[in-house]
């Protein structure tokens, strides 16, 4: 039970953030876009679903593990969307804690 609260609440901190930035509809969106490609590769978030106001619906504990797939999957697309460094920026000012140097995306770094 304790893997649903946490999904539900990096998601909960993910939309204040982001609800700022591109309102509730931006958000909704891009959290929907989210759990579709997560649930392409985890089925059993068939049952959940956003609701209208960017939270979500139906996390249950069976599912609740996929829940990083989840995440990860609108991470990917903030940093599609708004850019690696603005995407660090609201991690950072959501998990205060993030260690930023060690965060590595996969891509050539050069500095």
């Amino acid at each position: 039970m304790a893997d649903v609260h946490a999904v539900s609440r990096v998601c909960d901190k993910l939309r204040r953030s982001l609800t700022a930035l591109a309102g509730v509809a931006g958000f909704r969106s891009l959290l929907a876009r989210a759990l579709s490609l997560a649930k392409q590769e985890s089925p059993v978030l068939g049952g959940w679903e956003v609701k209208s106001d960017g939270s979500l619906e139906g996390v249950n504990g069976e599912a609740a593990q996929s829940g990083a797939v989840l995440i990860a999957h609108l991470i990917g697309l903030m940093i599609t969307f708004i850019g690696e460094s603005l995407t660090l920026r609201l991690l950072h000012d959501v998990w205060l804690d993030l260690p930023g140097s060690e965060i590595k995306f996969g891509r050539n770094q050069s500095k």
